[in-house]
């Protein structure tokens, strides 16, 4: 097959609980369920009601407030959140099925490993909401099976192309820097990533050029098939750094009105969701490949 240069890998990001803060990197692994980094995998931590369904932004914006910090020395991460004593967790809980509990993420039944009461209770305190629980999606327990819903491109997903806790249930989101840079010419106040919560950015195809990608590569061995646009919701309306959601319902409003598909719902569609086949490194500054 032969691949043309397209850009380059500015940005990289992780989100090891779902709905809470990312965490920058310069280089990671690439797998088939994510983003991983000393040993901390994306989405793989879900807060969750007593009930075990799953909790976002949606409800609790606040939750973007909610910093992770890596200590891989130790082999735990710290969370940190306003108002409240950080809290340490280890990267790889102890597995015992004593502690497996059903949840659920949209329609996908999942299962997760309870993290114990004292995660509980910070968490609980911090939200103002009694009983919530974080989970843990152990290598041992079901995951999300990508099922590629809107299938735009006629990318259908193949058996094994899964995700832990991520929505769409495949473990990347990939955007593009100057489709932010179209966007924004749009809006009074300029929004950066931190909304979009991407995985991985590229920067120099032009503006929404990722609507047709259907496979790249980054770097010399990293291959990637896209599955799907990414439909966007209101948790792009929340204010990453003080938790709030936006009183003018902005950037969703203005998406809305330049990036939504005739007959596929009133979402628009900004970044594409991925997966790959093969584990391998990715770092900033790869050179990107279509």
């Amino acid at each position: 097959k032969q691949y043309g240069y397209i850009g380059r890998v500015s940005e990289i990001n992780t989100y090891p609980i779902k709905a809470c803060g990312g965490i920058t990197l310069k280089k990671a692994e690439a797998t088939r369920l994510g983003i991983k980094v000393n040993g901390l995998y994306d989405r793989h931590w879900l807060v969750v009601k007593p009930n075990g369904d799953f909790i976002t932004m949606r409800q609790h914006p606040e939750l973007a407030c909610i910093e992770i910090n890596v200590v891989p020395v130790e082999n735990e991460f710290i969370l940190t959140a306003p108002g409240m004593e950080s809290i340490t967790l280890p990267i790889k809980p102890k597995s015992d099925r004593s502690k497996v509990v059903k949840c659920r993420v949209w329609q996908n039944q999942l299962q997760g490993q309870d993290c114990g009461d004292e995660v509980s209770r910070w968490l609980s305190e911090y939200l103002k909401t009694e009983g919530i629980r974080l989970l843990f999606s152990a290598p041992d327990l079901i995951k999300s099976q990508a099922n590629s819903r809107n299938n735009l491109w006629g990318n259908s997903a193949d058996p094994g192309d899964q995700g832990a806790y991520q929505d769409e249930c495949c473990g990347y989101l990939i955007m593009n820097e100057n489709s932010l840079v179209e966007l924004n010419t749009h809006l009074k106040q300029p929004v950066t990533f931190r909304n979009f919560r991407p995985n991985i950015v590229i920067d120099g195809p032009k503006a929404f050029d990722e609507d047709y990608w259907k496979e790249l590569r980054i770097g010399e061995s990293l291959y990637v098939r896209i599955l799907d646009p990414c439909a966007r919701c209101v948790v792009t309306t929340v204010d990453p750094i003080f938790g709030r959601r936006s009183e003018d319902g902005e950037p969703l409003k203005t998406l809305s009105s330049i990036r939504c598909v005739e007959g596929l719902g009133k979402s628009p569609f900004f970044g594409v969701l991925a997966t790959v086949d093969e584990s391998g490194p990715i770092k900033v500054g790869d050179p990107v490949y279509m």
